[in-house]
């Protein structure tokens, strides 16, 4: 059987909401991502490599990145480009069919978009990436580049 209940908050997030739980935690052990960027994996598709770069600098703006990410971050990436695939095909094809009889039925892209979504939004929460998941957080002291800059250039890997 499952563990009960939700997960535990991580401690450091705890600290960055300023909780009071954290002088009662004891969780010495906790284990901590080492700091980095990690690697673009090579079996991403082309838009996959070119999401996985942009969500790399969204998640170092956030203060969220580390290297033993790469997995999850790689995922995501890989979640996004299958959503946009799908989009893109029910854009051209539609979102139903007819066979020769007559019957109308949902094009099967739109089901396949539909998870995909789901799949984006759970990884979106995992990483802080969404409105609510940043609720009560507050992001590392760092410099932010200001929006006068040109926007900047996706690095492909």
């Amino acid at each position: 059987m499952g563990a009960r209940g939700p997960r535990p908050t991580p401690t450091e997030v705890l600290k960055r909401r300023g909780s009071s739980l954290v002088p009662k935690r004891r969780r010495q052990r906790e284990p901590k991502a080492p700091p980095g960027r990690p690697s673009c994996p090579s079996w991403l598709s082309g838009r996959g490599k070119e999401l996985f770069a942009a969500l790399l600098k969204e998640l170092e703006l956030l203060g969220v990145l580390g290297k033993s990410d790469r997995t999850a971050i790689a995922l995501l990436a890989d979640a996004q480009d299958q959503y946009l695939s799908t989009r893109e095909t029910i854009e051209e094809e539609g979102e139903t069919f007819t066979t020769d009889k007559g019957y109308v039925g949902q094009h099967p892209a739109v089901a396949m978009r539909t998870k995909a979504w789901d799949r984006v939004m759970r990884g979106c929460r995992e990483f802080g990436l969404t409105p609510s998941a940043r609720v009560g957080v507050k992001a590392a002291e760092q410099d932010v580049p200001s929006n006068d800059d040109k926007k900047p250039k996706l690095r492909v890997c």
